[in-house]
């Protein structure tokens, strides 16, 4: 199961080059777009964040407006997430801060 992760996560960071309008960073802002898989620890919908903890560790992610979430192929919302699921975050950084481009929900 872990090897499948490692798929996505890998066909997720080719699709987030290929198209560069998924990542805020990838314009102008010189983050690079990179991906976390892992398990959602936290979440904070007031602060619009959440926390997952992945192979580089704890990262905690910020949500913005142009945020999207996907699930089995639907759309999703950040209201969809909860502690202990899987996701496959894709997110580049801006400043000291995570920002998730796309979050993939993954069973």
């Amino acid at each position: 199961m872990r090897g499948s992760f490692a798929v996505v996560a890998a066909s997720l960071l080719a699709l987030s080059f290929a198209q560069p309008g998924l990542s805020q960073g990838a314009i102008g802002s010189g983050g690079r777009p990179r991906v976390q898989v892992g398990t959602v620890t936290t979440m904070n919908s007031v602060t619009m964040n959440f926390t997952c903890q992945g192979k580089m560790g704890a990262r905690t992610y910020w949500v913005t407006r142009a945020t999207r979430f996907r699930a089995g192929g639907s759309d999703a919302s950040f209201f969809d997430l909860g502690t202990g699921g899987p996701v496959a975050v894709i997110f580049h950084d801006a400043g000291r801060l995570a920002i998730a481009d796309q979050v993939i929900f993954l069973r």
